[in-house]
Protein backbone atom coordinates (compact mmCIF):
# COMPACT_ATOMS: atom_id res chain seq x y z
CA UNK A 1 0.00 0.00 0.00
CA UNK A 2 1.46 3.29 -1.14
CA UNK A 3 2.19 6.02 1.10
CA UNK A 4 -0.35 8.38 -0.97
CA UNK A 5 -3.45 5.62 -0.05
CA UNK A 6 -2.46 5.25 3.90
CA UNK A 7 -2.02 9.45 3.59
CA UNK A 8 -6.00 9.50 2.71
CA UNK A 9 -6.66 6.30 4.77
CA UNK A 10 -5.74 8.61 7.91
CA UNK A 11 -7.59 11.35 6.76
CA UNK A 12 -10.81 9.62 6.12
CA UNK A 13 -10.37 8.48 9.61
CA UNK A 14 -9.27 11.66 11.50
CA UNK A 15 -12.34 13.26 9.56
CA UNK A 16 -14.73 11.12 11.09
CA UNK A 17 -13.38 11.01 14.63
CA UNK A 18 -11.46 14.30 14.99
CA UNK A 19 -10.67 13.53 18.65
CA UNK A 20 -9.10 9.98 18.10
CA UNK A 21 -5.23 10.39 19.39
CA UNK A 22 -3.96 7.15 17.57
CA UNK A 23 -4.26 7.34 13.75
CA UNK A 24 -1.09 5.86 12.61
CA UNK A 25 0.02 3.98 9.22
CA UNK A 26 -0.20 0.68 11.66
CA UNK A 27 -3.65 1.97 12.70
CA UNK A 28 -5.28 2.15 9.08
CA UNK A 29 -3.26 -0.37 7.20
CA UNK A 30 -4.18 -3.08 9.63
CA UNK A 31 -7.68 -2.07 9.86
CA UNK A 32 -8.10 -2.32 5.94
CA UNK A 33 -5.96 -5.53 5.17
CA UNK A 34 -8.28 -6.90 8.65
CA UNK A 35 -11.88 -5.85 6.51
CA UNK A 36 -10.63 -6.65 3.44
CA UNK A 37 -9.58 -10.43 4.94
CA UNK A 38 -13.18 -10.80 6.03
CA UNK A 39 -14.75 -9.57 3.02
CA UNK A 40 -12.86 -12.82 1.39
CA UNK A 41 -13.92 -14.94 3.96
CA UNK A 42 -17.96 -13.88 3.62
CA UNK A 43 -17.40 -14.07 -0.09
CA UNK A 44 -15.85 -17.93 0.20
CA UNK A 45 -18.30 -18.61 3.28
CA UNK A 46 -15.55 -19.00 5.72
CA UNK A 47 -16.80 -16.92 8.48
CA UNK A 48 -16.08 -18.20 11.82
CA UNK A 49 -19.12 -17.90 14.26
CA UNK A 50 -16.45 -17.95 17.28
CA UNK A 51 -15.60 -14.86 18.73
CA UNK A 52 -12.41 -13.17 16.35
CA UNK A 53 -9.56 -12.30 18.67
CA UNK A 54 -6.79 -9.83 16.60
CA UNK A 55 -3.81 -10.47 18.14
CA UNK A 56 -0.74 -7.77 17.97
CA UNK A 57 3.02 -8.18 19.23
CA UNK A 58 3.90 -5.40 21.11
CA UNK A 59 7.03 -3.67 21.43
CA UNK A 60 7.24 -2.78 25.16
CA UNK A 61 10.82 -1.52 25.48
CA UNK A 62 9.44 2.15 26.42
CA UNK A 63 7.30 0.25 28.63
CA UNK A 64 9.92 -0.71 30.67
CA UNK A 65 11.70 0.86 34.21
CA UNK A 66 14.08 2.36 33.41
CA UNK A 67 12.89 2.37 29.11
CA UNK A 68 15.46 0.35 26.91
CA UNK A 69 17.31 2.18 24.40
CA UNK A 70 16.11 2.09 20.84
CA UNK A 71 19.18 -0.67 20.10
CA UNK A 72 18.27 -2.69 22.53
CA UNK A 73 19.04 -6.23 20.64
CA UNK A 74 16.51 -8.67 22.20
CA UNK A 75 12.65 -9.75 22.50
CA UNK A 76 10.53 -6.97 24.59
CA UNK A 77 7.23 -7.78 23.59
CA UNK A 78 3.82 -8.47 24.64
CA UNK A 79 1.16 -9.73 23.06
CA UNK A 80 -2.22 -7.42 22.88
CA UNK A 81 -6.00 -8.95 22.05
CA UNK A 82 -8.22 -6.71 20.37
CA UNK A 83 -12.12 -8.78 20.91
CA UNK A 84 -14.65 -7.37 18.17
CA UNK A 85 -17.06 -9.36 16.45
CA UNK A 86 -16.21 -9.56 12.51
CA UNK A 87 -19.52 -10.20 11.49
CA UNK A 88 -20.79 -7.37 12.99
CA UNK A 89 -17.78 -4.82 11.95
CA UNK A 90 -18.58 -5.62 8.65
CA UNK A 91 -22.42 -5.24 8.58
CA UNK A 92 -22.02 -1.63 7.97
CA UNK A 93 -20.61 0.21 4.77
CA UNK A 94 -17.95 2.02 6.57
CA UNK A 95 -16.55 -0.89 8.07
CA UNK A 96 -12.98 0.09 7.88
CA UNK A 97 -14.07 3.17 9.64
CA UNK A 98 -15.14 1.43 12.71
CA UNK A 99 -11.81 -0.75 12.20
CA UNK A 100 -9.42 1.95 12.47
CA UNK A 101 -11.45 3.75 15.41
CA UNK A 102 -11.25 0.32 17.39
CA UNK A 103 -7.47 -0.41 16.79
CA UNK A 104 -6.38 2.76 17.87
CA UNK A 105 -8.77 3.29 20.55
CA UNK A 106 -7.63 -0.27 21.89
CA UNK A 107 -3.52 0.93 21.55
CA UNK A 108 -4.23 4.02 23.23
CA UNK A 109 -6.39 2.52 26.16
CA UNK A 110 -3.62 -1.05 26.62
CA UNK A 111 0.28 0.26 25.84
CA UNK A 112 -0.21 3.77 27.60
CA UNK A 113 -0.71 3.26 30.69
CA UNK A 114 1.94 2.24 33.47
CA UNK A 115 -0.04 -1.30 34.21
CA UNK A 116 -0.03 -2.07 30.48
CA UNK A 117 2.94 -5.11 30.61
CA UNK A 118 0.83 -6.71 33.85
CA UNK A 119 -2.55 -6.68 32.03
CA UNK A 120 -1.36 -7.96 29.02
CA UNK A 121 -0.05 -10.66 30.68
CA UNK A 122 -3.11 -11.15 32.81
CA UNK A 123 -4.96 -11.43 29.18
CA UNK A 124 -2.50 -13.79 28.09
CA UNK A 125 -3.17 -16.46 30.25
CA UNK A 126 -6.87 -15.98 30.11
CA UNK A 127 -7.12 -16.30 26.49
CA UNK A 128 -4.25 -19.06 26.47
CA UNK A 129 -6.60 -21.12 28.70
CA UNK A 130 -9.54 -20.78 26.03
CA UNK A 131 -7.96 -21.41 22.88
CA UNK A 132 -10.73 -23.71 21.18
CA UNK A 133 -13.28 -20.41 21.86
CA UNK A 134 -11.63 -18.18 20.06
CA UNK A 135 -10.64 -17.49 16.55
CA UNK A 136 -7.60 -15.34 16.75
CA UNK A 137 -5.83 -13.40 13.68
CA UNK A 138 -2.53 -12.44 14.83
CA UNK A 139 0.05 -9.23 13.30
CA UNK A 140 2.95 -9.38 13.28
CA UNK A 141 6.38 -6.52 12.08
CA UNK A 142 5.49 -3.22 12.04
CA UNK A 143 6.26 -0.35 9.67
CA UNK A 144 8.12 2.09 12.00
CA UNK A 145 10.40 -1.15 12.36
CA UNK A 146 12.04 -0.32 9.03
CA UNK A 147 13.65 -3.54 7.98
CA UNK A 148 14.79 -2.19 4.95
CA UNK A 149 17.03 0.58 6.43
CA UNK A 150 18.77 -2.48 8.71
CA UNK A 151 22.41 -3.22 8.24
CA UNK A 152 24.33 -5.84 9.65
CA UNK A 153 27.72 -4.93 8.02
CA UNK A 154 26.71 -6.89 4.29
CA UNK A 155 24.22 -4.55 2.91
CA UNK A 156 20.46 -3.46 3.37
CA UNK A 157 18.21 -6.22 2.54
CA UNK A 158 16.67 -6.34 -0.74
CA UNK A 159 13.59 -8.18 0.33
CA UNK A 160 12.29 -9.44 3.52
CA UNK A 161 9.41 -12.19 4.54
CA UNK A 162 8.08 -13.77 7.35
CA UNK A 163 7.73 -17.45 5.99
CA UNK A 164 5.59 -18.79 8.98
CA UNK A 165 2.29 -16.95 7.95
CA UNK A 166 2.18 -20.00 5.66
CA UNK A 167 1.04 -22.46 8.32
CA UNK A 168 -0.20 -19.48 11.15
CA UNK A 169 -2.26 -17.40 8.95
CA UNK A 170 -1.05 -14.04 9.98
CA UNK A 171 -0.66 -10.35 8.85
CA UNK A 172 2.87 -9.69 8.48
CA UNK A 173 3.08 -6.07 7.97
CA UNK A 174 6.77 -4.07 7.07
CA UNK A 175 8.16 -1.02 5.95
CA UNK A 176 8.29 -0.51 2.09
CA UNK A 177 11.42 -0.79 -0.12
CA UNK A 178 12.78 2.37 -2.83
CA UNK A 179 10.55 4.70 -3.93
CA UNK A 180 7.84 3.59 -1.89
CA UNK A 181 9.17 4.64 1.23
CA UNK A 182 6.77 5.55 3.29
CA UNK A 183 4.19 2.99 2.20
CA UNK A 184 3.56 -0.51 3.91
CA UNK A 185 4.23 -4.15 2.41
CA UNK A 186 1.34 -6.26 3.38
CA UNK A 187 2.17 -9.76 4.07
CA UNK A 188 -0.50 -12.56 3.74
CA UNK A 189 -0.68 -16.72 2.68
CA UNK A 190 -3.39 -18.36 0.76
CA UNK A 191 -4.60 -20.30 -1.38
CA UNK A 192 -3.96 -18.61 -4.88
CA UNK A 193 -8.00 -19.15 -5.64
CA UNK A 194 -8.24 -16.62 -2.39
CA UNK A 195 -5.04 -14.90 -2.48
CA UNK A 196 -6.58 -13.54 -5.94
CA UNK A 197 -9.77 -13.19 -4.86
CA UNK A 198 -8.39 -10.90 -2.08
CA UNK A 199 -5.83 -8.68 -4.38
CA UNK A 200 -9.57 -7.96 -6.07
CA UNK A 201 -10.80 -6.85 -2.84
CA UNK A 202 -8.34 -4.82 -1.70
CA UNK A 203 -7.90 -3.18 -4.96
CA UNK A 204 -11.32 -2.23 -5.03
CA UNK A 205 -11.35 -1.07 -1.58
CA UNK A 206 -8.74 1.55 -2.42
CA UNK A 207 -10.50 2.55 -5.37
CA UNK A 208 -13.34 3.39 -3.45
CA UNK A 209 -10.84 5.67 -1.07
CA UNK A 210 -9.94 7.44 -4.24
CA UNK A 211 -13.73 7.98 -5.02
CA UNK A 212 -14.57 9.10 -1.38
CA UNK A 213 -13.47 12.37 -2.19
CA UNK A 214 -11.71 12.61 0.61
CA UNK A 215 -7.88 14.72 0.55
CA UNK A 216 -4.52 13.54 1.77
Amino acid sequence: MGPDYIQLLKRWVSNEYPTLSHVTTFSVTLAFVWVSIFKLKMRINEVCDRPVQLVISADCRRLMDPPLPENYFGNCIVPVFFPSNFNELLSKDDGFIIGAKLIGELIEEKLRKKDAIPRCQEEMVYFGERMSEFQFIAVSGSPRFADYDADFGWGKPKKTDLISIDFTGAIFLRDCRGDAKGGVEVGLSFPKIEMDAFAVIFADGLKSVEKSGVKA
